[in-house]
């Protein structure tokens, strides 16, 4: 794969002489070279391309990881596909709109137009959750709602504590089944606009349709995370759950159209077998630890729901006889991740 052709080279390169043994420093480069020589084939090559991308690859900062990791998978990743992602992400970073969508890989660009599409709101073939007509028009239903009932009166429930109103523990659901949720965001090129409650006016690449069916709260330990599929973001208030953390002034929109703001942002402290790493917003007027299922799905995670709980896998396991990453419980409608931080 790429990922190993440049995992070699990059150890090749940079690869410091510790101590003063000459003859083991040599034999570990000699050894480094036999294997990335074993990797260069015919349909492989070690190209100036493919030495330019790797030296892409390892001049990035640590909070640039998530976009440069699943390209490793592919056989050949180009240059040009990588600096086109690269830019894509730091016109993304400049809008501040990391409230919408995770970053764009370099392996889906590379790929996105062989797969087949399938819409994961209506699980059918031949189009995705971004162009499905069943999922505008509850969209376009939920803002009639809105304008008719002064914006808030229509909002379906969302997954979690955060968007219970006090008060109404009766609150009207869609029968949807628990779990069966999405944030879909529609429009694109389109030049079409809705005025939100404050009168600002909100693209429609920008729209969100949220639905869930949760029929209680239910409290789960300090530090333990709500597995949330109606958040695009995951979000802690405690920066113990997060590392490698950066300030971050991040505008976080919740059910109601309030707004409230991020501090730092970091990564997810998560209990996973495995090491790729989930972005998380620290929000201290939070009061409870959302873990995205759309980020984790934005990461090459994939994440299986169950009647007595729930289990993360790495990008493909879900099919597999694996043990997976980790796994989760249900309390009430409502799942959970359990997280010991002093043992991550």
């Amino acid at each position: 794969t790429a990922g190993g052709l440049m995992y070699w080279l990059w150890k090749l390169i940079l690869t410091q002489m510790e101590g003063d043994d000459i003859e083991k420093h040599i034999n570990t480069l000699l050894t480094y070279y036999d294997r990335l020589n074993s990797l260069v084939t015919k349909d492989n090559p070690l190209t100036p391309d493919a030495i330019l991308t790797t030296a892409l690859f390892i001049s990035l900062p640590p909070d640039w990881t998530t976009m440069v990791t699943p390209p490793m998978q592919q056989l050949q990743v180009s240059s040009a596909e990588v600096i086109r992602a690269l830019r894509n992400e730091s016109v993304r970073r400049q809008l501040g709109q990391l409230h919408e969508s995770e970053p764009t890989s370099v392996v889906k660009t590379a790929t996105s137009t062989s797969e087949k599409k399938r819409c994961t709101f209506c699980d059918r073939d031949g189009h995705t959750l971004e162009e499905c007509y069943s999922a505008a028009s509850i969209l376009k239903k939920n803002q009639r709602a809105n304008r008719r009932g002064g914006g808030n009166a229509s909002h379906p429930a969302r997954s979690g504590p955060s968007h219970q109103r006090p008060n109404s523990p009766n609150q009207h659901r869609d029968g949807t089944k628990a779990g069966k949720m999405a944030v879909v965001t529609l429009g694109g090129q389109s030049d079409e606009s809705d005025s939100s409650s404050d009168g600002e006016k909100v693209p429609t690449s920008a729209r969100l349709v949220k639905l869930s069916a949760n029929r209680a709260v239910q409290k789960g330990k300090p530090t333990d995370w709500l597995v949330d599929s109606g958040c695009g973001k995951s979000m802690s208030p405690e920066s113990c759950l997060l590392t490698n953390t950066k300030l971050d002034r991040t505008t976080v929109h919740l059910a109601d159209d309030s707004t409230i703001q991020s501090t730092s942002r970091g990564v997810a402290k998560l209990p996973f077998q495995t090491t790729t790493p989930v972005p998380a917003l620290l929000v201290p007027k939070r009061h409870e630890h959302l873990l995205s299922v759309a980020g984790l799905c934005g990461n090459g995670y994939e994440v299986l729901f169950m009647k007595d709980g729930c289990s993360f896998h790495q990008g493909g396991e879900i099919h597999k006889p694996l043990t997976p990453s980790a796994t989760g419980e249900r309390r009430g409608d409502l799942y959970y991740l359990p997280t010991e931080v002093d043992k991550i």
